[in-house]
């Protein structure tokens, strides 16, 4: 579409009514007949009725969506644990990891480069004193957010030192 009508459903739509009433209550005026005038409407009917279709279902396959996604979360919450204690149980072959399509772990771990230590960023650390006498050590790429925190590839652990002030 150009110019005078509008692209967007929801500009169309308010431009498109406002067109077809005043063109109904003023044909004649307006050089056309009642024929045309006629289609115009029939037009305006059936394209109220399309685009009020398509918004119900916008809003239904939100609502289904919405309802899909907290399903999902139900079966992560639930399978997690599950597969956790499968894992861990005795009885459980690669062969049946591989059947569930679940992670198999390495036999022999990948070595790693020698220059791991020289290519890998040191952690940040941050301490938490917001507690009395505790201190909570974060560490990591993104100490602060333990969501998008994880120990750097490679490394294992974390050695803390410290010191009692007399």
């Amino acid at each position: 579409m150009s110019g005078y009508i509008p692209d967007g459903d929801l500009e169309f739509d308010e431009w498109f009514d406002n067109f077809t009433a005043y063109v109904s209550a003023n044909y004649v005026a307006l050089g056309l007949t009642l024929a045309e005038k006629n289609q115009l409407v029939a037009l305006n009917t059936k394209w109220n009725t399309d685009y009020g279709a398509c918004i119900a279902a916008k809003d239904t396959l939100r609502g289904r969506v919405e309802m899909k996604n907290n399903t999902s979360e139900e079966v992560e919450e639930f399978v997690r644990p599950l597969v956790k204690r499968m894992t861990g149980y005795g009885g459980t072959t690669d062969m049946d990891r591989e059947r569930m399509r679940i992670n198999i772990p390495d036999k022999e771990p990948t070595p790693l480069s020698e220059d791991v230590v020289l290519t890998t960023s040191p952690a940040l650390v941050v301490v938490d004193y917001s507690q009395p006498r505790i201190g909570i050590i974060h560490f990591g790429p993104n100490p602060q957010n333990e969501n998008e925190n994880a120990k750097p590839r490679g490394i294992y652990g974390v050695r803390i030192w410290y010191r009692i002030r007399e």
